[in-house]
């Protein structure tokens, strides 16, 4: 497992440190300790260095290596936590920690590279944990023991942990599922979480036998390989065993968000979420789109998704309308077509008629167009929109002192149950009756 390990890391020593550097720097250096629990520094001891996948005495200009020390505040990945990132240095020299991890068992190596000077095998140095990398991971660790408590409360104790992830910018976490989270669940959650971190209790942790862990009621994965004595963590209303780094107080995690629920396997599901500074830029990149979108739809953010709504109602009727009238064209009813049916008397032409077009703008626009073709003209057009029915009158201007739109309008309107009224070179109207929009726009023949 810790070759496998290593190998998919990438790593620069690979299967050969495995199998030929650490197990023999194991067993003559003895075990290495951590003692960061508490502590994000220390004055240790260099035991070993590592270049290139070779035993070296020292370490210089700028070279890539491994370092091994007595004692390290270092967290070497495992159980999900990554490994922790600092430096480690002397009067002769700095080396940047990357990574930390533990290849084989008892054995922690300090991954990086050589910044400044040189450090040597025996040299007295001082382990330092970037300090800002291990509370945000602390933030993310200890948030998702209060997560796994709320999806057992939320969903059933049927849930199960199928595995994690937690780093600095990180917090993901897979559990037993067969459905998506719904809205309201993931609110719910969010709530659970929150209201712990906003309690601020302590955390703590006890050190037990593995029998009384389990009679605690603690949740652990006991297929999994423990020591006769383990950690457990109390997070708000959380009891887990652990061995990870952990805040001191739930309000250190500060706030937390679900980003996303996705189906990860048959019966696996993975949220992905974020605490402290990493959920106050999320909330700051929403709260910056939900203000461009307001902006751009001319609309407060409350009002929003009624504004969408309407707009998509208003969409659906358009595309509705083109296929209306792509229909009416292809059988000869387009705006030429309905010119035809126009009748004169005394070099005016008066036209009725309805058209395929269900938007008010929409038949305004043709009443003009047709009106400014025949002109001197008398248009009248009738329509249906969401079961009502339209009226548009457009009058050249020429002839409005005997043709006038507002009468000619209100004159129809009546027929179809409704009213209207306007300029006597243009006039609208609705009513309640489409069924009798054949009527109504006869009414302009009258006028002939």
């Amino acid at each position: 497992l810790s070759e496998a390990r290593l190998r998919s890391q990438g790593s620069k020593v690979g299967e050969a440190a495995v199998n030929a550097i650490y197990p023999p720097l194991l067993r003559e250096l003895g075990e290495n300790h951590f003692i960061g629990y508490e502590r994000e520094e220390g004055e240790t001891e260099i035991l070993a260095i590592v270049v290139n996948g070779e035993r070296r005495e020292s370490i210089s200009g700028e070279a890539e290596g491994e370092i091994i020390v007595r004692e390290t505040p270092f967290y070497a990945e495992r159980g999900g936590q990554a490994g922790d990132r600092g430096g480690i240095h002397s009067d002769s020299g700095r080396f940047e920690v990357t990574h930390t991890e533990t290849p084989i068992e008892g054995l922690i190596i300090h991954r990086g590279v050589l910044r400044e000077g040189e450090l040597r095998v025996g040299e007295r140095v001082k382990a330092v944990v970037d300090h800002e990398v291990r509370a945000a991971t602390r933030r993310n660790h200890s948030a998702t023991h209060l997560l796994h408590h709320a999806l057992r409360t939320v969903i059933g104790p049927s849930v199960a942990q199928k595995g994690s992830l937690v780093s600095d910018t990180r917090l993901r976490f897979d559990y037993s599922a067969t459905e998506p989270l719904s809205a309201e669940s993931i609110r719910a959650i969010e709530g659970i979480v929150n209201h712990a971190i906003l309690e601020n209790t302590p955390i703590t942790t006890e050190i037990l036998p593995i029998d009384e862990a389990k009679a605690t009621g603690a949740i652990g994965i006991f297929e999994e390989k423990y020591g006769d004595v383990v950690r457990v963590l109390r997070i708000g209303p959380s009891l887990e065993l652990c061995g990870g780094t952990h805040a001191a107080q739930t309000g250190d995690i500060g706030a937390f968000v679900i980003l996303s629920d996705s189906g990860l396997a048959a019966g696996v599901r993975r949220i992905e979420a974020a605490t402290g500074f990493n959920a106050l830029s999320h909330i700051n990149e929403v709260r910056g789109i939900l203000g461009a979108v307001s902006e751009k739809l001319k609309s407060p953010p409350h009002e929003l998704v009624q504004k969408i709504d309407r707009l998509a109602e208003r969409e659906a009727e358009l595309k509705r309308e083109i296929e209306a009238l792509k229909k009416a064209m292809m059988s000869g009813g387009g705006a030429e077509d309905l010119g035809a049916r126009a009748i004169e008397r005394d070099g005016v032409k008066f036209l009725g008629a309805i058209a395929p077009l269900g938007d008010p703008k929409a038949l305004r626009d043709l009443a003009d167009q047709l009106r400014d073709r025949l002109a001197p003209a008398v248009v009248l057009l009738g329509a249906e929109n969401k079961g009502k029915a339209l009226l548009v009158c457009s009058v050249s201007k020429e002839v409005t002192s005997k043709h006038k739109a507002g009468e000619i309008v209100r004159e129809a309107a009546a027929i179809v149950g409704g009213g209207g009224g306007g300029r006597p070179d243009f006039a609208q109207a609705g009513g309640s009756d489409p069924s009798k929009l054949e009527d109504a726009v006869a009414v302009v023949h009258s006028r002939a």
